[in-house]
This record gives C-alpha cells, sequence and structure tokens, in this order.
C-alpha cells in the first residue's frame, strides 16, 4: 500500500504476543518523512475509552545503510 504524504494507516495488531505491544500497528508519511505508527486502547480517569499513539521515524535497514557505505567508499581517489 502506497502511503500518501501527509496520511498514514493503522490494522489491529494480530502479532500482539504480550500485554505491553501495541493494540494497533500502521504506517504514515508526514512531510516526505515515513513513521512507524503504535497505538494502545487506554482508559481516561473517567472512564473514557482512547487511542494512544505513538510515531517513531522509519529508519533504513541495516543492509541498506552497509550498501550505501560500500558505495561511498567507491568514489575514494586512492
Amino acid at each position: 500500500m502506497e502511503t500518501q504524504n501527509n496520511s498514514g494507516a493503522i490494522f489491529r495488531n494480530e502479532k500482539k504476543d504480550k500485554p505491553t505491544a501495541p493494540d494497533y500497528t500502521g504506517s504514515a508519511r508526514i512531510n516526505d518523512q515515513d513513521y512507524k505508527v503504535s497505538g494502545w486502547i487506554n482508559k481516561s480517569r473517567d472512564g473514557k475509552n482512547y487511542l494512544r499513539i505513538l510515531f517513531s521515524i522509519r529508519e533504513l535497514n541495516n543492509s541498506s545503510k552497509e550498501l550505501n557505505t560500500i558505495n561511498t567508499q567507491d568514489d575514494l581517489p586512492f
């Protein structure tokens, strides 16, 4: 699924394996930066349900970082 700028989607976490894992997970793109989105169903002090969300910048995986490092080293003159 291609995420358009300043939008995203979250889905129920079907793989929740421990109580602290998020109830919902997904992704968003904000100002051309990709984010991982996590959400937890909580209850406020007055008993109302709400969804607490956390945005984390999505980083390149290690193999992509290593590939970029290798490519830049090829440009060295010695």
